[in-house]
């Protein structure tokens, strides 16, 4: 009995409380974060969510309707990766649609959630780490010292990293942390399954980690690694058997063929029944001009070690940064990136060969790969319109931090073995205390930068000023404020890098119609026309078209322009209106008293239409 007791206070050391540990990682957060939750809906917050017509409750019975679902935003001329997305992320839309319902668009809903997220992945990595540490330390091949330094200090790194912004600030990209809060549970609740004596609680929580698993698996693709982690997690680390880790982890496993399963769907229906492998690799492939996907992994190969410099440097945080596409391996910068990637991959997996019996240079071997395994998703297998997006870094760089804390761990030890031990340990303290807190500043700043739109889109457009999306997104928010002047300016600068793109010469006609400049803005619109037959066809296009025209007096030509709009399924009060305010102009007071009517049926609430329907309606008696 005096043994058992010996053993179990071994197995459970004195580790740091969890309560004291949710304290402090609460506090940081909301001191990095909490006061971003006022700021605006940016971007992609207004195309997946305030403007997605597919974002309503029916859209969540969509497998009853799938094919209908899949191909309409494509039939109605809108982006198809909105149907897309919704198809293969539908427990993340729920949760958005949650906040929905509380509180509307307002974001601070939204962007609590978001916070909450980034806690729960700080305080699970903490635990997925003192899960592991806790066996090791039991049986002496880690330190207490480890084993209280290490799962804290990861937890801490992660929260306070300023490349999390863009995962936490920006609301839509809850996408990629709520995936990583699932992916981050099942390994926790995988490696407890490990360590369960009874077996009716090992295979409840191998359960619950096949459910957590199936909700990971809907919210975001890159969740599909979660079953190999557990794999190498009980391989690598803990140094069972392979076949035997495999068989631990076959229900996960066993989720693996959902996530492709779902794309090859949604592809299928795109391409009228078509099962293609290659379609559905490329199904958000850029559609103007899709990238050969030898060049993409060419391209991602730099791409991969920008990220890696982001995490060592955060500096020069971008939105939406400019990359070059590289077409041949033989170039400098593919070369020394693909070196860099050898040299750490061949370190990493030197030092688990020779230090295998040191838990952290298992760990070590186990976050390079974390890394290289998490950023393939994104940077290799599926082709994406983007080169770069930060965000895409949330999942993976929790194994790049994982290689910098056991580093420092090796290096903490080493320090308390020397003979000026109290000196080096205040020094090691002060200079990891140095580091959390500039990278807290680096987060403060960021944050700064996402306050409106306005400031970060000039941030994102001076340092990215051969892009046109940043240009034309600052002059679309400048316009907002009603500084018409400076949006043209912007959206000129966006033309002129990108004549084709539509919805920079449309917001260009837009202000210069309100400026008062209305011949520019016909100008404009001709030119788009006459360059781009499917821009022809865009409902915007013909809409603002129908404007210009009739800002310069050519009233039927717009008439016939706006009335070949009523055809479409989806009406809009709009277009009522201007027909309404066209055949006033022409005398027609029938025809444009039939029109308000129909806006206001449209908008009850429209005020102006209603004060036109009277105005007209005494004219006609």
């Amino acid at each position: 009995m005096a043994r058992a007791k010996q053993v179990t206070q071994k197995s459970s050391p004195s580790l740091r409380p969890l309560w004291q540990v949710v304290l402090w990682l609460s506090l940081i957060c909301a001191a990095l974060y909490g006061w971003t939750l006022g700021f605006p809906m940016v971007f992609d917050d207004i195309t997946y969510l305030k403007m997605n017509p597919l974002f309503r409750a029916e859209s969540f019975d969509y497998p009853t309707r799938f094919i209908e679902f899949a191909t309409w935003p494509q039939k109605n001329g809108l982006d198809p990766d909105l149907a897309v997305n919704f198809i293969t992320r539908p427990v993340a839309y729920g949760s958005f649609y949650l906040n929905y319902l509380w509180q509307g668009y307002e974001p601070q809903t939204y962007r609590l959630w978001n916070i909450v997220i980034h806690l729960l992945n700080g305080l699970l990595m903490f635990q997925l780490m003192n899960l592991l540490l806790k066996r090791f330390v039991a049986t002496s091949q880690v330190s207490k010292a480890s084993a209280l330094f290490m799962p804290l200090a990861l937890a801490l790194l992660f929260i306070v990293h300023p490349l999390a912004v863009e995962s936490v600030t920006y609301i839509v990209q809850r996408f990629t942390s709520l995936a990583a809060m699932f992916g981050l549970l099942v390994l926790c609740l995988h490696v407890a399954s490990l360590g369960a004596i009874s077996p009716r609680t090992k295979w409840l929580l191998r359960g619950c980690a096949v459910l957590v698993m199936l909700l990971g698996m809907l919210t975001k693709e890159c969740s599909v690694v979660i079953p190999l982690f557990a794999v190498m997690l009980d391989w690598l680390v803990l140094r069972s058997a392979l076949r035997v880790a495999i068989m631990r982890a076959l229900p996960l496993l066993c989720c693996l063929p959902l996530i492709p399963a779902l794309v090859l769907l949604t592809s299928a229906a795109l391409s009228d029944g078509a099962l293609d492998l290659a379609a559905g690799l490329n199904i958000v492939n850029n559609r103007d001009k899709p990238l050969p996907h030898w060049h993409y992994l060419l391209t991602q190969l730099t791409v991969v070690a920008h990220y890696l410099r982001l995490m060592l440097w955060p500096s020069g945080l971008n939105l939406d940064p400019s990359w070059p596409i590289h077409e041949r391996f033989f170039t400098l910068p593919v070369l020394v990136s693909a070196g860099l990637h050898l040299v750490i991959l061949t370190a990493a997996g030197f030092g688990f060969r020779r230090f295998q019996e040191d838990v952290r240079s298992r760990l070590i071997w186990f976050g390079v790969l974390w890394f290289y395994l998490g950023i393939s998703i994104s940077s290799g297998l599926v082709p994406l319109p983007d080169m770069v997006a930060e965000h895409r870094t949330y999942l993976p760089s929790v194994g790049f931090y994982l290689v910098i804390i056991g580093v420092l761990d090796v290096l903490r030890q080493r320090l308390a073995t020397s003979r000026s031990f109290r000196l080096q340990q205040a020094a090691f303290k002060t200079g990891w205390a140095l580091c959390l807190l500039a990278l807290a500043v680096a987060t403060c700043q960021r944050n700064e930068v996402w306050r409106t739109g306005v400031s970060l889109w000039r941030d994102t457009a001076l340092k990215s000023p051969d892009k046109y999306r940043p240009w034309s997104n600052l002059g679309a928010e400048l316009s907002l404020l009603g500084k018409e002047v400076e949006a043209v300016e912007c959206f000129e600068k966006s033309v002129a890098i990108e004549p084709a793109f539509h919805i920079g010469v449309l917001n260009l006609s837009n202000s210069l119609l309100r400026l008062k400049r209305p011949q520019e803005s016909l100008s404009a619109m001709q030119k788009l026309v006459e360059s781009s037959e499917p821009a022809a066809k865009d409902p915007a296009v013909v809409y603002t078209m129908g404007l210009c025209l009739t800002s310069v007096g050519r009233h039927h030509e717009a008439a016939a322009k706006l009335e070949s709009l009523l055809a479409r399924p989806v009406s809009d009060p709009n277009i009522h209106k201007v027909l309404g305010l066209i055949y006033t102009k022409t005398q027609d007071l029938k025809r444009a008293l039939a029109h308000y009517e129909h806006a206001l049926k449209l908008s009850p609430q429209d005020q102006k239409a209603q004060a036109m329907i009277q105005k007209l309606e005494s004219a006609l008696r």
